[in-house]
């Protein structure tokens, strides 16, 4: 039954990393290449001189005149553009060639190149890759997500996968059973799949998330004693002071492509906790009052149209992300 299991979130994790575009599908073989190769180390998103990721296979070798490196570069399918037309196949080209510069100019000796994609390359410019590396004396491999699945290795690497990409079977736990950085990622979760829910069980949804916040809270007992318009007003600061995320556990949660992925890990406290990221809404979970006030928001659409759109509260989010303005604005306009 364990290798049936194992055998069906291979497969689930496998479809997903296809169905994923642009920068998601990025973000998550970034994940998935850390998790399988202790290696591997990242770049930085953009401006990355064609490298989104890279290897030294021999790091006692690093004073070496012939150090080596394994650079990696990455490209998601981007729906409505054909992965195989000339301007595409250009910027992959460019890319192998700023790799190969850079290396020579910091004085690596370029001996792989990994194309990590999820899509199928035509045959004569997948053969033109290789001639080019062959060329170079440089090794090539495509790397799809039937490769990259493939090198998961052990159950509690599988489970670790499995779980990032929500694919992995487990009976749900009450929310409030869970910490709260993690009540925020399952949450998110949760709220991407009411999408797809009737109204009553988007209502169901973002009330479990709201009261499994107030149960986190410490200072019930003074809001009972305090049900007017004071109540509204230390509401969200309230949730913020009280259900803090641990400093380890700080995370940016990136919505793209439907989804909410988690991008990034805070050593410290941000000042906002909506913003704006590469034409991406973003949240920085510091704490559930973020969580709480986009579910608001997002029931505020469903008592207007029945339904919800997590852009929309998305970008009301961005409009009052200071506390200051989303007190005010919840103490004017949206307290009835």
């Amino acid at each position: 039954m364990d290798d049936i299991r194992s055998q069906m979130n291979s497969r689930r994790i496998e479809i997903k990393l296809r169905e994923l575009s642009g920068t998601a599908f990025e973000e998550h073989a970034r994940f998935l290449l850390l998790l399988i190769n202790k290696k591997y180390n990242t770049t930085r998103f953009t401006k990355d001189e064609g490298i989104d990721g890279f290897v030294i296979p021999n790091p006692s070798k690093l004073n070496n005149k012939n150090r080596e490196i394994e650079i990696f570069s990455m490209y998601g399918r981007m729906s409505g553009h054909n992965v195989n037309a000339n301007g595409f196949k250009r910027k992959i080209r460019q890319d192998f060639h700023q790799a190969q510069e850079w290396a020579e100019s910091n004085e690596y000796k370029f001996v792989k190149w990994n194309l990590v994609i999820n899509f199928e390359l035509d045959t004569s410019f997948k053969i033109e890759l290789i001639q080019l590396c062959a060329d170079n004396n440089v090794d090539f491999e495509e790397t799809n997500p039937s490769v990259l699945v493939s090198k998961i290795r052990g159950r509690n690497t599988l489970f670790e996968a499995a779980t990032y990409f929500h694919t992995v079977d487990a009976p749900r736990m009450p929310y409030s059973s869970y910490s709260t950085h993690k009540l925020a990622e399952i949450a998110l979760l949760d709220i991407v799949e009411a999408k797809n829910k009737n109204t009553d069980e988007k209502f169901a949804v973002l009330a479990n998330i709201n009261t499994a916040i107030y149960q986190l809270m410490k200072e019930n007992q003074a809001l009972e004693e305090n049900r007017k318009l004071r109540v509204y007003i230390s509401l969200p600061r309230t949730i913020k002071i009280n259900t803090r995320v641990l400093e380890n556990y700080i995370y940016d949660y990136k919505y793209m492509e439907g989804l909410f992925v988690q991008t990034k890990h805070y050593d410290k406290k941000m000042d906002s906790f909506f913003r704006d990221e590469d034409e991406n809404n973003v949240i920085c979970v510091q704490d559930l009052a973020s969580i709480y006030t986009l579910c608001k928001y997002l029931r505020e659409q469903l008592e207007q149209t029945g339904t919800f759109s997590i852009e929309k509260a998305l970008e009301k989010c961005m409009r009052f992300h200071s506390w200051s303005e989303i007190r005010k604005h919840i103490i004017n306009k949206d307290i009835s």
